[in-house]
């Protein structure tokens, strides 16, 4: 689905829309499959969809509105339980869905963070071949220690190789 949205960018509403679909088909097999099915597992595909692509509100919206529509069900079918115990095990099934929303938005926003900081120092990088600085701009040029300080979290501390220290320092090489 990534590469899905990375090729084709998909508006907000559109995605959306896409998983009130997706909610309603699984809605449907659910009430094929019956109330025999205890935990309603299609549930959890809108679930970890509108959490990873459209944040924690619309993970927890249906992860209560699907259990809901089962509870509904429930009053459809005949089954050999009470409205109480169904009314727990929706209670339940709520309380599961919501915190698979929950731990996959953080993942979702953990992974944004990281891809973030990936991007920062990834790509081509127009370096002087002699002192080594990095062009920022059309005349602008930054010691590259400043640069990667500047562009990440690295802390520099200088040293010598033993080839230059052969080279520049011979005596005491």
């Amino acid at each position: 689905m990534k590469n899905i949205l990375k090729s084709a960018p998909v508006s907000r509403k559109t995605l959306l829309a896409y998983l009130g679909v997706l909610a309603v088909v699984m809605l449907v097999i659910d009430y094929i499959l019956g109330p025999f099915v205890q935990f309603p597992f299609l549930f959890i595909l809108p679930v970890i969809i509108s959490s990873w692509y459209c944040g924690t509100r619309w993970g927890l919206f249906y992860s209560v509105l699907l259990p809901l529509i089962r509870f509904w069900f429930s009053t459809i079918w005949v089954v050999p339980w009470t409205i109480f115990e169904s009314s727990v095990n929706a209670a339940i099934r709520m309380g599961v869905l919501a915190v698979l929303a929950i731990l996959t938005n953080r993942v979702a926003q953990q992974t944004r963070m990281l891809e973030k900081e990936v991007k920062t120092l990834e790509g081509l990088l127009p370096i002087c071949s002699s002192c080594k600085k990095i062009r920022i701009s059309d005349n602008e040029w930054m010691p590259i220690e400043n640069y990667i300080s500047e562009h990440s979290q690295a802390v520099f501390s200088h040293g010598i190789c033993p080839d230059c220290m052969q080279r520049l320092y011979p005596d005491y090489a």
